[in-house]
């Protein structure tokens, strides 16, 4: 520890040694220095000696008024807290919690002690990691949580910005419990007021008449709707997938040979589900494939990511710019959607889709569920173990034959197929 004749430097006499980049090291309070490099790189760092043993560590960059680094006061702090630790007898840098500042950190900690595996959550945490990682937890406010929340609805999210209610509570709880805040400042954040969550059930669905007109309009568009967008759509209305499983599905889930996709499902079903692609749907493949550019993913994502794979928002942000006006430079769009009376759709929708336009053409009940993909009744589930592949993929088959003449898509790949590379996926007769 330091010796108590310590001369300790004051705020503004720090202020002026980092304004000026004076080399040296400047005590503010017992054990925490800040040290000023030839350089003018400035960090916080602690010295102490405990049980024989000195230890000398950087606990910070040196901010004011920045969330992101640790100021003057936070030192003082920091100081305070290591010297709790003394008294208890205990090494402030082994103390559970001790070296928590960032909200990155602090993700960690929460994930660490808990039993739950929050995976929705994870993910949704990888999207706002770049607004909130690096933030010190002490200097996150209500406010800032506020913004990263309306930001997620005004781009439509409204269930990314539900689970990201729930999971700041969550995380700022754990922190204010193990005393790293003095109070949860996502404790006021309610899912109806600031994430828009109704608990109206969604009914939108499109009928084919609606199918037609809206891939029509995506064809005026091209550069606002890509082609590999545009057979996503498809491919969500013949097969009923949820958004991740077509997106995060992999060329080598699909066996070219058997004609067969395997799709891992995201909640609410079995490890995985095979798929039989009916032949007419293989060209929309062998397009896919020839616009992979060596990507392991069927749908690559267009810029760099850490998925590898088109985000779950994209498609929905395609579709959203059709019901709105829409300038660029070389395009004007005013919502053609809207003005031919589509209703405002989004990817899950086309879910219902699939399911309603299969039970109108009469398939069962029971084989659509399992199209879906949901868990079978509890009574049978122990018992019947069966995908009915048979039954699928005459359902698969009767989805391609009504949607795909809507779509006007084969014809659409097949000649960027001429265009380009031949295809290594065989074409429909």
């Amino acid at each position: 520890m330091t010796s108590k004749t310590q001369i300790y430097v004051q705020k503004e006499d720090i202020l002026a040694h980092v304004e000026n980049a004076e080399r040296g090291k400047y005590y503010v309070a017992p054990n925490i220095f800040l040290e000023i490099t030839p350089t003018g790189k400035a960090n916080w760092r602690t010295r102490f000696k405990f049980k024989g043993k000195r230890y000398e560590k950087v606990i910070g960059a040196y901010g004011e008024d920045n969330p992101y680094f640790m100021s003057y006061g936070d030192a003082i702090e920091k100081s305070k807290d290591f010297q709790k630790s003394f008294a208890a007898r205990e090494n402030p840098l082994e103390r559970p919690h001790a070296m928590i500042e960032t909200v990155d950190e602090l993700m960690t900690a929460f994930l660490a002690h808990t039993t739950y595996k929050y995976e929705k959550e994870q993910k949704v945490y990888e999207e706002i990691k770049p607004l909130l990682g690096e933030m010190r937890i002490k200097k996150v406010t209500s406010a800032d949580l506020e913004k990263i929340i309306k930001r997620l609805v005004d781009s439509e999210r409204i269930s990314i910005a539900v689970i990201a209610v729930g999971l700041f509570k969550n995380l700022f709880d754990y922190a204010s419990i193990h005393k790293l805040i003095k109070e949860n400042v996502a404790a006021h954040l309610n899912k109806a007021k600031h994430a828009g969550q109704t608990n109206e059930v969604r009914k939108v669905r499109l009928r084919l008449s609606q199918i037609r007109k809206v891939f029509n309009v995506f064809q005026q568009y091209p550069t606002q709707a890509r082609l590999a967008h545009q057979c996503a759509i498809a491919l969500y209305i013949i097969f009923g997938f949820r958004k991740g499983e077509l997106l995060s599905a992999k060329w080598q889930d699909f066996d070219e040979e058997e004609q067969e996709l395997t799709v891992r499902p995201s909640k609410m079903g079995d490890e995985e589900l095979t798929v039989r692609i009916p032949d007419a749907v293989l060209p929309l493949f062998s397009y896919l494939r020839s616009q992979a550019n060596d990507s392991s993913f069927i749908f690559p994502t267009i810029r760099c990511s850490a998925s590898g794979h088109l985000s779950l928002s994209t498609l929905n942000a395609m579709i959203n710019t059709f019901f709105k006006a829409h300038k660029t430079r070389t395009v004007e769009i005013n919502n053609p959607m809207g003005e031919l009376n589509i209703p405002k759709f989004c990817v899950h929708d086309l879910r219902r889709t699939f399911t309603t336009i299969a039970a109108d053409h009469r398939v069962a009940d029971n084989v659509i569920e399992l199209g879906l993909n949901h868990l079978k009744r509890k009574s049978i589930r122990p018992y019947d173990h069966s995908s009915r592949p048979q039954e699928r993929g005459e359902m698969y088959e009767l989805m391609a034959e009504v949607i795909l003449p809507l779509t006007n898509l084969i014809p659409l790949v097949q000649e960027q197929l001429q265009e380009n590379i031949a295809p290594s996926l065989p074409q429909a007769a």
